[in-house]
């Protein structure tokens, strides 16, 4: 297994940190996944649409677009069984290894991984619940809308907001001390 030590050469205690929606990108995961069947065996999984395979690991074609094939994979159904699926081929791979986190947790959508490193919930049922929770987020909306991180502090954004007198976006998350989340149309 792995084990880690601390400055004063004592084991040291480790997590598994899950992340949230906005860590995708195109080809996430492509190299575990040449390499490891433990990794690509997750993308092979049945709750993985061949819609999220194709966004994430979009054909090559001259002139390629990566602006096209970014957007297409920020779309909260691709994006969200896309993340899960790279998460789980990671934490496949670390299981093999040995590893056993004394702590875990996830950012925003990364608690569902979260969740199933704990124990709670099944791999099938963290994909499962990818597929809702995106699908979900996208059917709650109407028209086009995003996010945007900002790096500030709350106050600052709210007052952002009042300044711009725009009742349609929001201040959507508090992520640090620094930095805020906005969102909408």
């Amino acid at each position: 297994g792995i084990n880690y030590r601390n400055s004063t050469d004592q084991p040291g205690k480790m997590a598994t940190i899950f992340s949230g929606q906005g860590s995708q990108y195109i080809d996430m995961g492509l190299d575990l996944a040449c390499y490891f069947t433990e990794s690509k065996s997750v993308w092979q999984d049945e709750n993985i649409t061949d819609e999220v395979r194709q966004k994430t690991f979009p054909a090559t074609t001259w002139p390629s677009n990566p602006v096209k094939n970014t957007e297409a994979l920020t779309q909260t159904h691709i994006a969200q069984p896309a993340i899960a699926a790279m998460s789980l081929s990671l934490k496949r791979l670390l299981d093999k290894m040995g590893w056993q986190p004394d702590a875990t947790l996830g950012h925003s959508f990364g608690e569902i991984l979260a969740l199933h490193q704990a124990g709670s919930i099944t791999e099938t049922q963290a994909l499962q619940l990818a597929n809702l929770r995106g699908q979900a987020m996208l059917n709650t909306v109407d028209h086009p809308s995003g996010m945007l991180a900002l790096q500030t502090d709350t106050p600052t954004a709210k007052q952002l907001l009042t300044d711009c007198a725009t009742s349609h976006t929001i201040l959507a998350n508090m992520n640090s001390p620094s930095q805020v989340i906005l969102s909408g149309p």
